[in-house]
């Protein structure tokens, strides 16, 4: 039996308009966007955003147990240029760390969690300060062209600069 050559099925008709196979390629397309869309839900952006503002409210932000008198030598030795605190397992010399938390609230499209970060004196593992932030990733039309957006509650924390007071900063 001889093979048949391949022939390509047109899908527009004499007239210019789309016969019964470019009707089902179109309908296949659509299908095929709508697919790309399964997880989304008009409104769940907002509604999130909307219950990590509440979640914020109530216990958001920071929270300082005890505030430490350090030098800008000792403040230098902390942070060097700038660098965050260590955590526990990185420098175990430093007198202080810092231990994060992370909770998540809603693994599925958009994502909600909520971050406890700690710093903690080595010496007795006394808190002396506390922050909590939630957030909100995703949620927005999929569209594959950017990235999710995000909420954050409260948007800037920097615990260290609250807990410590370098002494000789006109801050």
């Amino acid at each position: 039996m001889k093979e048949q050559p391949h022939k390509s099925i047109p899908i527009m008709g004499s007239r210019g308009r789309l016969n019964k196979y470019g009707k089902a390629a179109v309908v296949t397309l659509l299908l095929a966007m709508l697919a790309g869309c399964m997880g989304w839900t008009p409104g769940q952006q907002a509604y999130w955003d909307e219950k990590v503002g509440e979640m914020c409210e109530k216990d958001g932000g920071i929270t300082i147990y005890e505030r430490v008198k350090i030098s800008k030598g000792d403040a230098i030795a902390l942070w060097g240029k700038g660098l965050p605190l260590p955590t526990e397992n990185t420098r175990k010399d430093s007198p202080y760390f810092w231990e994060r938390i992370e909770t998540r609230i809603r693994d599925a499209y958009p994502k909600v969690a909520r971050a406890e970060t700690l710093i903690k004196r080595r010496s007795d593992g006394k808190v002396l300060g506390m922050s909590v932030q939630y957030w909100r990733t995703g949620g927005d039309f999929p569209t594959g062209f950017s990235e999710a957006t995000s909420f954050v509650c409260p948007e800037h924390v920097d615990l260290s600069k609250q807990v410590f007071l370098v002494e000789g900063d006109s801050k």
